[in-house]
């Protein structure tokens, strides 16, 4: 397995904050969760959105980036059959997708960026993917014991890292500034908009996104 390289940037993002927060769920109020027929699927990162930049990238290449845990407002199950990127403009796409436990409950590192595909890291992507598992609560997320972590592990809770494999087909930059993720929860269709964007940059781009230095 090749380790995280150290040659992209991260604008917009406090990682000290972004996993602090990556378990932690603003609950809907009790009406809005009584409409609901199942549980939805959210995203309950407090610390806002992400830009990951990649310079000197090439076409047709995979690139896997993780770190993004979701997770279940209440208990029960959603599947997981389409994770998609909005581009700015068409060359940029997620090729596959892939889920595993919250890693950082259990003392280990999301994944960062490898220049590589997700087989390569030991994941298997596919569809449809299933989430069991739920959010931790803000007072949960906040406390540090080990103890109460495990027990939340031990719980099913504490959400699942999102992993995806993207690629360049343009010859130029490309960026996708969202991730869609479609899922179904109790047999309906649902959506989840997560404001994570990857820049794919072509080799010679020297605008502020693409710098090295």
């Amino acid at each position: 397995m090749r380790r995280p390289t150290r040659r992209f940037r991260v604008l917009a993002i406090s990682c000290a904050a972004t996993l602090a927060a990556a378990a932690v769920v603003a609950y809907a109020t009790a009406e809005s969760r009584r409409s609901l027929a199942g549980p939805a699927l959210v995203w309950p990162n407090y610390g806002g959105g992400a830009h990951f930049h990649l310079p000197a990238s090439k076409v047709d290449s995979p690139y896997s980036f993780g770190g993004i845990i979701i997770c279940l407002d209440r208990p029960g199950e959603v599947s997981i059959e389409r994770v998609a990127v909005e581009p700015d403009k068409p060359g940029i796409r997620i090729d596959a997708f892939a889920l595993r436990a919250n890693p950082y409950l259990r003392g280990k590192e999301g994944v960062g960026e490898v220049n590589a595909p997700l087989e390569k890291l030991g994941f298997t992507p596919g569809r449809p993917h299933i989430v069991k598992s739920v959010c931790l609560t803000e007072k949960e997320s906040n406390n540090q014991d080990a103890a109460a972590s495990i027990h939340a592990v031990n719980q099913g809770r504490g959400g699942s890292e999102l992993v995806m494999q993207y690629s360049r087909q343009s010859a130029e930059t490309r960026t996708a500034t969202k991730l869609i993720v479609d899922y179904r929860s109790a047999g309906k269709a649902r959506r989840l908009v997560i404001p994570w964007a990857v820049t794919l940059c072509a080799p010679g781009d020297a605008t502020s996104l693409c710098r090295t230095d």
